[in-house]
């Protein structure tokens, strides 16, 4: 509990930035919905949409938990189930329109990892085991998944591109 105190500017920070980055999620793909959600959409690109809404709700979630004045621990076993539950819903959908490797890629085989290091450390946490660290740690790393894979919908071109000589 002290280790939650010591790390509150951190927390609050971090809810925000995800909050924030969130909202950015929703204004690039709200300019463009079709490209993403549309009936003729890349599956790519929907499956990097929603795995990274759901890496930044549950670096909000967790970070939000952890600026808890009361006992968070349990809270943070439950939020890491829900994310591990929404990864593998939303990959049992793509495992339904596409198999093999891209199936794979769609799914997001990093979300569930990082999930079930976040399971653990949190469950750890619960025990008495284990440092608030891990959990920073794991914060941190879906930052960097949620930005990363949230920059391949900016990247992404329904076709080649060409230029004009």
């Amino acid at each position: 509990m002290n280790e939650l105190r010591d790390l509150h500017d951190l927390f609050a920070a971090s809810v925000g930035a995800a909050a924030a980055l969130i909202g950015l999620l929703f204004v690039a793909v709200s300019v463009d919905p079709d490209k993403i959600f549309g009936s003729s959409a890349d599956l790519k690109r929907r499956s990097d949409a929603e795995r990274a809404f759901t890496a930044l709700g549950n670096i909000f979630f967790v970070s939000l938990a952890a600026l808890l004045t009361h006992e968070v621990r349990p809270t943070m076993v439950v939020i890491a189930c829900l994310a591990i539950v929404q990864t593998l819903r939303l990959g049992r959908a793509r495992f339904r329109l596409s198999a093999g490797w891209s199936g794979w890629q769609n799914f997001g085989l990093i979300s569930v990892c990082i999930y079930g290091f976040e399971l653990v450390a949190a469950l750890g946490l619960n025990a008495g085991d284990a440092s608030v660290e891990r959990i920073v740690y794991i914060v941190f790393g879906l930052y960097g998944y949620a930005l990363g894979t949230a920059w391949g919908l900016l990247g992404r071109s329904a076709g080649p591109k060409t230029t004009a000589g």
